[in-house]
């Protein structure tokens, strides 16, 4: 997923040239014709209510000697320095603990390695804790290899209030089959970034950006007609540009109430895309604006994106203990903050967003004020229609990139390229649920 910032700030990405716009407005519209996605097919999920005995936070106070927890993750330059930096104060801060962050290259380098560590009969090459995307929070589900944070939330005496204080998004969106599963959150969302001066020149105005598609079309045409020897936008063709764009006008991409009534059975409606390189963007000092990603009905978010640190259920309750301390602590205001200002994620508890610090981040300096952008975009989107649960999800987005590389680049029909993705798409499908043992 993108992020929004200047050099890190999560969440955005660079809108498409005014030629592609149309392309996109058709694929999308395409995903979004005809009846809602059926409800036939897969597996249904039973809900529970939260065990406290599944998590055993006692064990870590009869430790006789300092527990190891190991945190994989995928963050790459200032989001993984702020997490070494966070996990260095944690270790310094106590004497019970020492979390030990291994980054995994990317994090499809790290989905297959975890994947591959949990099919393993020894499971003791699996890390404690796994900071993975949005993406992968279905196959963790159903993996059975990771232990929802309700749980030690009900062992915990003091942590009901504090995540009763999460956002409601935040919560709706990582719930599944009644269970709020990970337990801390790097979250981003999409925005659109753009050049004040060529808005200016384009006698158009630098404090209202584009809010649709059909406005983004009308302001690239304006910038083409008076800056005719450049590209008025770049498109970064990526699928989740169109999970976005269908979760923000409520089309769900899959059946079983998209996914969090069980997995998924039959796709929906879905295509997506491979990164298009451009020539001609100008160089040089560029007065950047950010607005709020624009849809096909408006602007702003269509669904949480970014990661989530889930607590793997090893056999070694210390260690299960000694992960849920150390996440417990990295939730909290001060190290929130820090996350934010220096992780560029967004701010997602409330003793965070009300942080004098953090606000006057927010308010007074550029990065900040395009993460509040993105927040604010954020907090718009329906907590009851919060996103996909997809369990190849991964899959989803190869489809989709060969769609739209098959209408962007090859220039096949919309339709066809649909018919292939759609076909592709349900093969997976197909192929999770007899994993699963439901096909």
């Amino acid at each position: 997923m993108t992020r929004a910032g200047t050099r890190r700030l999560h969440g955005a990405c660079l809108l498409p040239v005014c030629a592609l716009t149309a392309v996109f407005a058709l694929l999308v519209a395409a995903c979004g014709d005809g009846d809602a996605a059926p409800e036939a097919g897969g597996a249904q999920a039973t809900a529970r209510a939260p065990d406290p005995d599944n998590c055993p936070l006692e064990a870590l106070d009869r430790a006789d000697a300092p527990v190891e927890v190991t945190v994989w993750h995928g963050l790459v330059g200032e989001a993984q320095a702020t997490l070494e930096e966070l996990a260095e104060g944690y270790n310094a801060s106590q004497d019970r603990v020492r979390v030990r962050v291994d980054a995994q290259g990317s994090y499809e380098e790290l989905f297959a390695k975890y994947t591959a560590a949990s099919r393993a009969p020894d499971d003791a090459t699996l890390p404690d804790v796994v900071l993975a995307q949005d993406t992968d929070t279905r196959y963790l589900v159903d993996s059975g290899t990771v232990l929802p944070a309700a749980d030690c939330i009900a062992a915990d005496p003091d942590a009901a209030s504090h995540y009763d204080t999460l956002a409601e998004l935040v919560r709706a969106a990582y719930t599944v089959d009644g269970l709020l599963w990970p337990a801390a959150y790097g979250v981003a969302t999409p925005v659109l970034y753009y050049n004040r001066a060529h808005l200016e020149q384009a006698g158009l105005d630098p404090d209202d950006p584009p809010g649709d598609l059909e406005e983004l079309r009308a302001a690239a045409e304006a910038i083409k007609a008076v800056r005719p020897e450049g590209h008025p936008l770049a498109f970064r063709a990526h699928s989740w540009w169109l999970e976005h764009l269908s979760t923000g006008q409520g089309d769900a991409l899959v059946d079983h109430d998209n996914g969090r009534a069980g997995p998924a059975g039959r796709r929906g409606r879905e295509a997506g895309g491979r990164e298009v390189g451009l020539d001609g963007v100008d160089g040089g000092s560029i007065d950047l604006g950010v607005g709020e990603l624009p849809g096909m009905r408006g602007s702003g978010s269509g669904q949480v994106s970014g990661n989530a640190w889930y607590l793997v259920d090893g056999p070694d309750p210390e260690r299960i203990a000694a992960a849920w301390d150390f996440l417990r602590s990295f939730t909290r205001t001060p190290q929130q903050v820090t996350w934010v200002m220096r992780g560029s994620y967004l701010p997602v508890w409330q003793g965070a967003v009300d942080d004098p610090e953090l606000q006057r981040y927010l308010t007074g300096t550029r990065p900040g004020r395009w993460l509040e952008v993105a927040r604010r975009s954020l907090e718009a989107v329906d907590p009851e229609f919060p996103g996909p649960l997809i369990g190849p999800y991964m899959e989803l987005r190869e489809v989709g990139h060969t769609a739209l590389e098959a209408v962007l680049i090859e220039g096949r029909p919309v339709d066809e390229a649909l018919d292939r993705a759609d076909a592709a798409f349900q093969a997976a499908l197909d192929e999770y649920a007899r994993d699963l043992g439901a096909g």
